[in-house]
């Protein structure tokens, strides 16, 4: 792939496909688009369509995202009023409202919110049908230390109204985990490598300050993860 340069002013959010698993601002972004057949587990989050975030596919029922995006941020309340879904689309701010999927349930690692444990699922109301476009990602089998190498981020930009993607470098991976800056406010982005031909998903970005972006591993809670979307295995 090639190693391009982003630049962002304020919203800033061609690789092979996971194998299935289980049955305000406009940005100034020298990236490039990346259609759905590209990132077939990538989706799109929105509360009553006025904010658009990203969340990654992991089964037929379950989105897995950052939990400060879909959470109250003062007092961190699940309601799932106004939520929806979309994925397998490459223009999702102009798919007309029935189209988008409805969230039954929020699931968050904690109540008790951190940037330690910023992760939550996202279940839904009717099940994922699977094609071309639209697959699960995997999540890691096990813990491993991924720094210094490169994986491919990748989310919803805001301002162009498009998924997008780059190759960026984990600059730091263990209880706190960061990437070179490249991918600003793609909230929930995904953040995956492959390995033995499957797109594995390292992490979810989270945040991001002037040097580096932070991303939650997802190897930390893959136990969590497994127990509560069992009834959306295949």
């Amino acid at each position: 792939m090639l190693n391009l340069s982003l630049y962002f002013l304020v919203y800033c959010t061609y690789l092979v496909h996971g194998k299935l698993n289980s049955c305000d601002v406009a940005p100034i972004y020298e990236g490039f688009d990346i259609n759905s057949k590209s990132v077939p587990y990538q989706a799109i989050i929105t509360r009553t369509h006025t904010r658009y975030v990203s969340g990654t596919i992991v089964n037929k029922k379950y989105i897995l995202t950052a939990a400060h995006i879909v959470m109250h941020h003062k007092n961190h309340t699940v309601k799932t009023e106004g939520l929806e879904v979309l994925y397998g689309y490459d223009h999702p701010c102009v798919i007309k409202s029935s189209l988008w999927k409805k969230v039954d349930q929020i699931i968050p690692y904690s109540n008790v919110h951190s940037m330690e444990n910023d992760i939550a699922l996202l279940k839904l109301a009717d099940e994922i049908q699977f094609s071309e476009t639209v697959m699960p990602v995997r999540i890691p089998l096990v813990e491993k230390d991924y720094e210094g190498l490169r994986g491919f981020a990748s989310g919803f930009d805001q301002g162009s109204c498009r998924i997008k993607g780059t190759n960026l470098k984990v600059l730091k991976y263990g209880s706190s985990a960061s990437l070179e800056q490249g991918a600003e406010e793609i909230w929930g982005g995904s953040f995956t490598m492959e390995e033995n031909g499957n797109q594995v998903l390292i992490g979810l970005i989270s945040s991001y300050s002037k040097r580096n972006l932070n991303f939650i591993s997802v190897a930390k809670f893959k136990d969590w993860i497994e127990e509560k979307i069992q009834d959306g295995e295949c």
